[in-house]
C-alpha cells in the first residue's frame, strides 16, 4: 500500500485525508478479518487475478514497485519451499500449490 507520511506531505489536512485514504484501501482487502497478514494475502490475490497497472494502483492505493518485490518474494520463497518437499504422497498436495503459486508469481513479473 501507500504509506502517507507527515515528513512529505507538509499540509496536516491533506496528510489527514491521505491517511483516511489509505485506511479505506486497507480496510477493503481486510474485510474485517483485523489482521495484516490476510490483508496483503487479499491484496496479492486482487493482483494476481487484475490489472496490475497505473490506474488498478491508483484505485486501490497501492504502489507497484511494493507489490513488484513482493511478487518476486513470493517466487523466490514458494521455490525454496518446493526443494524442502520430500517426494512423499503426503507432499503432492502441497507440491502443486507451491507450483501454482511460483508460476503465477513469475508470469506476473514478466509482464
Amino acid at each position: 500500500f501507500l504509506m502517507p507520511s507527515s515528513v512529505f506531505e507538509r499540509d496536516s489536512r491533506s496528510f489527514v485525508a491521505h491517511l483516511s485514504e489509505n485506511f479505506a484501501h486497507r480496510s477493503r482487502f481486510d474485510a474485517g478479518a483485523c489482521s495484516e497478514p490476510l490483508t496483503y494475502l487479499s491484496l496479492y490475490r486482487a493482483w494476481l487475478l487484475g490489472d496490475h497497472g497505473n490506474q488498478w494502483a491508483r484505485k486501490n492505493g497501492v504502489s507497484l514497485s511494493r507489490m513488484a518485490r513482493m511478487d518476486m518474494m513470493v517466487a523466490d520463497l514458494s521455490g525454496k519451499m518446493m526443494g524442502l518437499l520430500d517426494g512423499t504422497k503426503a507432499d503432492e498436495h502441497q507440491r502443486k500449490k507451491l507450483e501454482d503459486l511460483h508460476g503465477a508469481s513469475r508470469a506476473r513479473g514478466k509482464t
